[in-house]
């Protein structure tokens, strides 16, 4: 049988287009699982490695992420982030800082998941099927203030739980990412060690009495803070 050449190019926009349509589908159902969950908790290791293939650990923290409602609440090594609908604090025990605003910003799960303001400056996207999971890949970054060259996503058929997130560092702006010392081909790896819908003892990570004193409109440290130097912005 034979085919003219636009009969092929024909078949092959259907079947990149499908397979888009599947990275978008699988993509969206997981972002949405944790968009719209009223309330979960994400424990995961962040895990730097020398380059994009190395087995090197330079440096690993453990994190937790939990959200409840509109609040969210973030640890990571000797850092917290607390945002509210009523406040937004930073603390810093390493510096023994509390930085309090009355305002907040954006209340996105981007910080346990990157990927999500991310996501649109790649221009090309491909998933396989790994039996149990998706690999979704992304890669041709078209933004220079992006410091990822590729991205890939495992994520967990049937609940659509994101198991893990891939980040290859760009060595042209890849001082963006927070680590002191880096070449600028290392990889950071998040895995996912638990996810729960039903976290429990979370209530006072977002009080603010847990961190801070107010009395008279005077903020001081609260005990758990004790002689920390409190910033207002």
């Amino acid at each position: 049988m034979n085919y003219s050449i636009y009969t092929v190019i024909t078949f092959c926009l259907v079947i990149a287009s499908a397979k888009a349509q599947d990275f978008d589908t699988i993509l969206k159902a997981a972002t949405d699982k944790y968009i719209t969950s009223e309330v979960y908790q994400i424990d995961a290791d962040y895990n730097l490695y020398a380059d994009s293939d190395s087995d090197s650990l330079i440096d690993q923290q453990k994190s937790i992420f939990i959200k409840r409602q509109n609040a969210l609440y973030f640890k990571m090594a000797q850092s917290e982030l607390i945002q509210t609908e009523a406040f937004s604090l930073k603390i810093s025990h390493s510096e023994q800082i509390l930085l309090y605003s009355k305002s907040y910003g954006s209340q996105s799960p981007s910080s346990q998941l990157p990927y999500m303001d991310l996501e649109r400056n790649f221009s090309t996207k491909t998933i396989k099927d790994k039996g149990t999971y998706w690999e979704c890949l992304m890669t041709d970054n078209t933004s220079i203030s992006i410091p990822y060259r590729k991205i890939i996503l495992h994520i967990e058929k049937g609940d659509y739980k994101i198991l893990k997130q891939v980040y290859f560092l760009n060595r042209a702006s890849s001082k963006n990412v927070g680590y002191a010392a880096i070449t600028g081909n290392e990889r950071l790896e998040i895995v996912t060690k638990s996810f729960t819908t039903s976290p429990k003892d979370i209530t006072q990570k977002f009080e603010l009495s847990r961190y801070l004193d107010i009395k008279d409109n005077t903020l001081t440290s609260s005990n758990y803070t004790k002689n920390y130097k409190i910033i207002v912005q």
